[in-house]
């Protein structure tokens, strides 16, 4: 029995010795791996929604005033009116001192600044002068004579032309449209005007006496 078990315990310390003596040391690290390649990329992600407005800014600070402009001259009023041949009717005007009249061609502007206490000064634009009306011209050519006169009552002026050819024939509106200016004036400002020697028929004289009396024309 003995013999059995030293046996035994022989062949299991060799068994042990065997099995310990099979497992090596540890080898050393290798060499570390190349990257992969890079995944692909993601999808957008969805917009996030819109922040809340901000506040609004406070009110700036209200700029200066402008400098008042130069008063006018209440006395005083000018208007410019373009006439186009369509615009002439044909108008019977009354004659001189006779029951008579004559035909012309006429264009009617109301205007309420014409009252009974004011004159009417009115002008022509021939080229580019202001000529005084009534006015004669003798065209070159054909020897014909054209007209053009005014008149004037409270609350509107009425302009009148006429043109006569040698053999008598008569026309009532112009070739071209006409533009014609007046000057509406405070009858005493008129006066005035005259007393400081103005030709009243001088469109400049006009302007420059007004402009420089308080008006701006």
């Amino acid at each position: 029995m003995k013999k059995v078990f030293k046996l035994l315990s022989v062949f299991l310390l060799s068994a042990a010795v065997s099995l310990t003596s099979c497992e090596g040391p540890v080898g050393p690290q290798g060499d570390q791996g190349s990257q992969g390649a890079q995944g692909p990329q993601g999808g957008q992600g969805i917009a996030g929604a819109v922040g809340p407005a901000g506040a609004i800014g406070t009110q700036g600070t209200a700029g200066t005033n402008g400098t008042n402009g130069k008063d006018g001259n209440a006395n005083v009023t000018s208007k410019e009116v373009s006439v186009s041949p369509a615009d002439w009717k044909q108008v019977q005007i009354a004659g001189i001192g006779t029951n008579t009249s004559s035909t012309w061609g006429g264009v009617l502007v109301s205007d309420a600044m014409i009252t009974a206490d004011k004159t009417v000064q009115a002008f022509v634009k021939l080229g580019t002068k202001w000529q005084a009306l009534p006015i004669e011209f003798i065209k070159d050519g054909d020897g014909s004579k054209e007209y053009m006169s005014f008149g004037y009552q409270t609350g509107s002026v009425q302009f009148n032309y006429r043109q006569v050819a040698l053999n008598g024939t008569r026309t009532y509106a112009p070739t071209n449209s006409v533009d014609v200016k007046y000057i509406t004036i405070q009858q005493t400002f008129g006066q005035a005007m005259q007393n400081a020697g103005v030709n009243m028929r001088n469109y400049n004289e006009v302007v420059d006496y007004i402009n420089t009396h308080g008006g701006q024309l």
